[in-house]
C-alpha cells in the first residue's frame, strides 16, 4: 500500500467521522468528545504521512517536528536550542 492510498484512506475515515458526529449532533443536539478526539488523531496522522519525509523526531527530546520549521528543545544534540514554544511541532 502506497503513502497516497493511506492517505486516501484517512480522508475517507475522516469523511465518515464528521458525518456521524454531525448525525449525532442534529438527532441528539451533542457531539461526542472521544469521537472528536479519535478524528483529530486521524487528521494528525494524515498530516504526518502527507509530510514526510519532512517531519521527523528530535533526537533529544524524542517530538516530531516539521523540518520547514525552527526547532527548539534545548537538547544539546539539537541544532537550534531553545524552548518548547515553537511553531512547527506535530
Amino acid at each position: 500500500m502506497t503513502r497516497d492510498e493511506i492517505i486516501k484512506i484517512l480522508d475517507r475515515a475522516m469523511q465518515r467521522y464528521v458525518e456521524r458526529n454531525q448525525h449525532l449532533f442534529l438527532s441528539k443536539g451533542k457531539t461526542d468528545k472521544e469521537m472528536w478526539e479519535e478524528l483529530e488523531a486521524i487528521n494528525n496522522a494524515r498530516y504526518i504521512l502527507s509530510r514526510l519525509p519532512q517531519v521527523v523526531n528530535c533526537p533529544d527530546c524524542g517530538r516530531m517536528y516539521d523540518t520547514d520549521y525552527l526547532h527548539f528543545c534545548g537538547g544539546d544534540e539539537c541544532v537550534s536550542g531553545g524552548d518548547n514554544d515553537e511553531n512547527g511541532n506535530v
